[in-house]
């Protein structure tokens, strides 16, 4: 209950110190969820489908809320009416698109800052976080970018790109592997034993289940990600021997250990 008091005192608390014109370019979920943020703040928005974008100078920032594979072709196609503008993308992976994208931003006159929302839900004020990526194009704008998302409600983490897809190689790449893993197993040895699952449901597999549910919905996102991270390889290397050694026995003790990152 107190939580929930905390969160509503700060929904009522929540606007916008400085209203900005937002245009945000996808007919996606995440798009309208992004616009529906905004407008809750008191920023002025606009969302337009990416096939037919008109009126683009209106706007003093540019959300590019499509795959990672449509942010480039967007940027040139856009970039007479991006002049001055801060423009970002949402992309979950950026190492393919990140530098060619600061490439168009300085030939073009405007500034790139590369956001990755962590969430495709928003339970509430600041309960979801915003990396946001400066980029050699940003024009010193990062700060601002910062300020824009926190005063909208989220949490805020300032990285750089090499530092984004190392985090993500582990908070993506490594988590959905296991989740995917854990769920076709699950699936054969159930069956191999002739059991149904919901017939032994504990809470630990129901919650378990549920995360599962939500990673299958993203399969395709998911996928690139794990394509595209230059980390990835090394990832599932490592959540291979660990489950190995795991089976063994070897890291029963040792499970909360503290590590020392290694060093790229």
């Amino acid at each position: 209950i107190a939580r929930d008091l905390i969160r509503a005192s700060r929904a009522v608390q929540l606007r916008a110190r400085q209203v900005k014109k937002v245009a945000i370019i996808g007919d996606g979920k995440m798009g309208r969820l992004l616009q529906g943020q905004f407008n809750e703040v008191g920023h002025r928005t606009r969302r337009f489908e990416p096939s037919r974008v008109n009126g683009i100078e209106w706007a003093e920032i540019v959300v590019l809320a499509v795959p990672q594979n449509g942010v480039l072709d967007l940027m040139r196609s856009l970039q007479a009416g991006l002049k001055g503008k801060i423009v970002m993308d949402i992309a979950s992976d950026k190492s393919r698109i990140f530098h060619e994208a600061e490439k168009i931003a300085l030939d073009n006159g405007f500034n790139y800052v590369g956001v990755h929302p962590l969430f495709n839900v928003i339970e509430g004020p600041f309960t979801e976080r915003v990396v946001i990526i400066p980029s050699s194009a940003d024009g010193g704008r990062a700060r601002e970018v910062e300020e824009f998302w926190s005063s909208a409600g989220f949490q805020t983490q300032i990285a750089d790109i090499d530092e984004h897809e190392r985090g993500m190689s582990v908070a993506q790449v490594m988590v959905h592997f296991y989740l995917q893993a854990l769920a076709y197993s699950l699936k054969e040895y159930s069956a191999e034993l002739g059991v149904n699952l919901t017939d032994f449901e504990t809470r630990t597999l129901r919650r378990v289940m549920e995360i599962i549910k939500d990673v299958d919905a993203n399969d395709q996102v998911i996928k690139e990600i794990r394509r595209e991270n230059p980390f990835s390889a090394s990832a599932v290397a490592s959540s291979l021997s660990n489950m190995k050694r795991i089976a063994e026995g070897d890291l029963v003790d040792d499970i909360h250990a503290e590590k020392r990152p290694r060093r790229f």
